[in-house]
């Protein structure tokens, strides 16, 4: 637990000294959440595509 507490605070003041930019996500483009949630059909595919997942066709 002691290595989670001060890799937390390192991270931290990172962030505040602007050497590590963070970047807002939004909700849409949450990638894990194709292979995480129940999405309909045509946004699981757009997910699917910018994570460069594809039906592999087996012969």
């Amino acid at each position: 637990m002691k290595h989670v507490v001060i890799d937390f605070h390192f991270i931290c003041d990172q962030v505040q000294n602007g050497s590590l930019p963070v970047a807002n996500v939004s909700s849409e483009d949450q990638l894990v959440d194709a292979l995480t949630k129940p999405f309909p059909r045509s946004q699981f595919l757009s997910l699917r595509t910018k994570i460069s997942l594809f039906n592999r066709v087996l012969s």
